[in-house]
């Protein structure tokens, strides 16, 4: 199945004689907003439905590491159209809301206003989440890369919450730290983990079971994705609770002078207070911006435009992305020599980028770029 084609309009024909009547009206609300690729609608669909059959009377559901969101409106959904339909709640959580979540959330309030205040995003950090209502509240995350995976357990076990997730991108060498925080808690050894996704969901396993939790393995098609596997875990009363350190309350963020934007980062957040949620997800989309401008004289256009190239590629870093634009052409009357301008622009959502950060870069490129092209002054 391809992973990046976009469902459109014209695709729904396909999905007109769905068995369900439910994935029929999901096809259609994803094909007209056309921003979901076709593989992600049969991946969070299958796994829906798995989860939802193992914890059908489920009330409020934390899709975490949501992306578009999708897994937590499809369980609210399937507990509306249950033959004794009730309402359930989702909020998710990721580190940045994209576009796409915006899109499909706005067509599934157009197209069911009766649960338009039932699904939350909220952007935050997995570290950040707890959860107060322990056994009725469910954690999920389809295709939590690697350590994330890890992360979303600790996080459900901390509540002593039910869990149901598909792992992905599993790494031995990655992931070392929070498979070890889970052996720690479990009191299962994580040495012996052998570096393939098979031994270290046996060990995710096995962590949680000796924690009480009842554990299942389901799987969606294969054909669909080669990360197929589930783990359903459900809590029980005696499920353990493991005493994990909270992190200590950071001190509100003040606006400084020259920041473009700024917000209070979420600390921690919990996840079963459904007016937590709605207040957290009315926020401005978080994120620190910086630019500045750098001006070249080059050869030609096409060399403008490999000197682009040149800026995004090096200023390309883990926790800050970049985007270089050129905003200003010139040409000098008597010798017809080309000059651009790039604005360069800096945006995490994960730390503050200060004026010094972006001194820094703009001297570090002045300096790299300078050894092959000519700075005007």
């Amino acid at each position: 199945m391809k992973s990046k084609h976009k469902l459109k309009l014209r695709d729904f024909v396909r999905f007109a004689d769905a068995e369900s009547l439910l994935f029929r009206e999901l096809a259609s609300v994803v094909c007209k907003v056309g921003v979901l690729p076709e593989k992600e609608l049969f991946e969070c669909w299958q796994m829906a439905e798995l989860v939802h059959r193992e914890f059908s009377e489920t009330l409020h559901v934390v899709d975490m590491a949501a992306g578009h969101g999708l897994l937590g409106w499809m369980l609210v959904l399937l507990a509306f159209y249950e033959k004794n339909s009730f309402f359930r709640t989702a909020v998710c959580i990721d580190i940045k809301k994209p576009k796409s979540a915006v899109a499909l959330a706005a067509a599934f309030k157009e197209r069911w206003p009766e649960l338009a205040d039932s699904v939350h995003f909220v952007e935050c950090q997995i570290e950040s989440v707890r959860a107060s209502r322990g056994m009725s509240t469910l954690f999920v995350a389809t295709h939590a890369c690697g350590g994330l995976s890890d992360q979303v357990i600790l996080s459900a076990v901390a509540g002593g919450c039910s869990i149901g997730i598909m792992p992905c991108c599993h790494s031995l060498r990655n992931q070392s730290c929070t498979l070890s925080a889970l052996g720690e808690i479990s009191g299962i050894a994580s040495d012996g983990i052998e570096p393939n996704p098979h031994s270290i969901d046996r060990f995710r396993i096995r962590a949680l079971s000796a924690l009480g939790y009842s554990v299942t393995e389901s799987s969606i098609s294969a054909d669909i994705s080669s990360y197929h596997k589930i783990i359903l875990a459900k809590a029980s009363p005696l499920s353990k609770l493991p005493d994990l350190k909270q992190p200590e309350k950071a001190p509100q963020r003040v606006k400084t002078k020259g920041e473009i934007q700024a917000f209070e980062r979420v600390v921690t957040f919990d996840v079963s207070n459904l007016e937590e949620a709605r207040r957290l997800s009315k926020r401005a989309s978080s994120e620190w911006v910086r630019t500045f401008d750098l001006c070249f004289w080059v050869g030609s256009e096409a060399d403008g435009q490999l000197l682009r190239e040149e800026i995004l590629e090096f200023t390309q870093t883990s926790v800050c992305e970049t985007e270089v634009t050129v905003i200003d052409r010139y040409i000098r009357p008597f010798d017809e020599k080309l000059s651009m301008t790039f604005q360069i622009a800096m945006k995490s959502v994960l730390c503050p980028i200060t004026k010094d950060d972006a001194q820094a870069l703009r001297t570090t490129l002045c300096q790299t770029l300078e050894l092959k092209y000519t700075l005007r002054a």
